[in-house]
């Protein structure tokens, strides 16, 4: 069986971890470590995560692009999908959590 997803953006989707039915995707290929080095240079442009439903074909992105703003890859921990969010500019790491039965 063939499923599609509602929004194709040509990116390669991996599974999350310790789960089966999300995948998830950044919209470019940075890790918080690189912000080190896009400081040095002036700024990172800024990049988000997409998180991908493989039973209902949704394709989720919970944030907004913005400017030395990174993710970290997504896990998965008692039932809800964790995001690390990394923002050079105001020095900080957040933490996410997210119910895949909530919108």
């Amino acid at each position: 069986m063939v499923r599609r997803f509602d929004t194709v953006r040509g990116k390669y989707v991996e599974p999350i971890p310790e789960q089966r039915r999300f995948g998830f995707a950044h919209t470019d290929s940075n890790d918080l470590y690189d912000l080190v080095g896009w400081a040095e240079r002036g700024g990172y442009p800024g990049s988000t995560v997409l998180i991908y439903d493989f039973e209902t074909g949704r394709v989720y992105e919970p944030f907004q692009k913005e400017r030395d703003v990174l993710f970290a890859n997504p896990a998965f921990a008692d039932g809800e999908i964790v995001l690390l969010r990394g923002d050079f500019k105001d020095k900080t790491l957040t933490v996410f959590r997210w119910l895949p039965q909530t919108e």
